[in-house]
């Protein structure tokens, strides 16, 4: 009869051990830096995202930023109900519009918001860490988000995401792209988590704000409203039978 190595039980402790010695993920969820308390009713229906900006001080680590962040955001806008389209950036060699949109400047964000959407986003990658340690691995990312609308000239909407996601034992190594991802969706997703859903095109509480046909309705139903508060019931009573002769 074949033996087990007495050593095999062991081992699989051990490696089952490696694996649960650190959690997978950890996402930091933050409330948003600035919300237009008026969010519900400024109608905004379509959002147009700019090519997301990387602006980490440390660039020496390749990044697909459109990939990691781009897809994420498009995905959770549109799960929101955003008529998500597209944005244009500064001009190739713009390094007055590209230093002023590195800067989150109101004034030039706005100028990219083109006139087919309600308003703009831009997302901007501040850091990206990845650090090796004995049998352990962490990543972490952070992100900052500002919304802007042309049509009202303010700033709507500014929130910042955080992803950490790290993994401790023996195969640490092999997790590090699974890891990579969970901090990618906790930052991204976390911080348009704050972003009410897209309006409704004229709810019943008036959340939005209505089309220029609604409020000739709703004038309409009030003037006929007046004509019948404003009208004399008719006499209803019944008429009075003359004395007989």
């Amino acid at each position: 009869m074949r033996r087990r190595c007495p050593l095999w039980g062991v081992g699989r402790l051990v490696l089952i051990a490696s694996v649960l010695v650190f959690p997978a993920g950890c996402a930091t969820i933050q409330p948003p830096l600035q919300l237009d308390p008026m969010f519900a009713q400024r109608g905004i229906r379509s959002i147009a995202l700019l090519p997301i900006v990387d602006r980490r001080k440390d660039r020496s680590a390749a990044l697909d930023v459109e990939y990691e962040v781009g897809v994420r955001a498009r995905k959770a806008l549109e799960k929101k109900g955003y008529q998500m389209l597209e944005a244009a950036g500064p001009a190739s060699g713009d390094a007055i519009g590209m230093a002023r949109l590195l800067d989150a400047d109101l004034n030039y964000l706005v100028s990219l918001n083109p006139p087919d959407a309600d308003a703009v986003i831009a997302i901007y990658v501040d850091d990206s860490l990845s650090s090796y340690k004995v049998l352990s691995y962490a990543f972490k990312v952070e992100a900052l988000g500002v919304m802007v609308s042309k049509r009202l000239n303010a700033e709507l909407w500014r929130a910042k995401g955080i992803g950490n996601a790290g993994q401790g034992g023996l195969i640490s190594g092999v997790l590090q792209g699974l890891n990579r991802s969970e901090a990618w969706d906790a930052c991204v997703y976390g911080m348009l988590s704050s972003i009410p859903k897209a309006a409704t095109s004229y709810d019943a509480g008036h959340s939005t704000i209505p089309t220029s046909r609604e409020v000739a309705m709703d004038v309409a139903i009030e003037a006929v409203r007046a004509d019948l508060q404003a009208e004399p019931l008719p006499d209803t009573e019944a008429p009075t039978e003359s004395p007989a002769q």
